[in-house]
């Protein structure tokens, strides 16, 4: 991860989440992005229970695909991906879409009938689906923020 895929959020007991290691406390000991040690933990945090959610992000480049895969997996949460491409048909993402707690589209990296499926498909299963303006691990993790909890 390098210095602009980083961001700072802050959970409700007033860790700093800043790449992979957290500080909390005074005594500023890190502890690993996927664990908060503090019983005051709020959904505002970004490891606030991930660990129930499977995530889908549908397209981004290929060599992405491991770096979300580790993002999301040392969180707690199950990772799935889909490349976006549709020539095969739409089996195999809805079958991935009906698995998944959350769907992260970047938009960028997508085609205009990729982005809509994934919309429709949204719409049709009830899920939460995240439109992203790009693909890097910022942007994910500041989806999968927001939808914890």
């Amino acid at each position: 991860m390098n210095a602009d895929d980083r961001s700072t959020l802050e959970c409700g007991a007033g860790c700093r989440a800043s790449g992979n290691v957290r500080d909390h406390g005074s005594d500023g000991a890190p502890a690993p992005w996927g664990t908060c040690p503090s019983e005051t933990c709020s959904p505002e945090c970004p490891s606030f229970d991930l660990c129930r959610k499977r995530i889908l992000i549908v397209g981004g480049p290929g060599r992405m695909e491991d770096a979300y895969r580790r993002f999301i997996e040392e969180r707690g949460g199950v990772f799935e991906y889909h490349d976006g491409r549709l020539r095969g048909g739409t089996k195999g993402l809805e079958n991935r879409f009906l698995r998944a707690d959350v769907v992260l589209c970047p938009v960028n990296c997508n085609s205009h009938a990729a982005c809509l499926l994934v919309k429709n498909m949204g719409k049709k299963h009830n899920k939460p689906v995240h439109m992203l303006p790009g693909f890097g691990l910022a942007t994910v993790s500041r989806a999968v923020a927001a939808s914890a909890g």
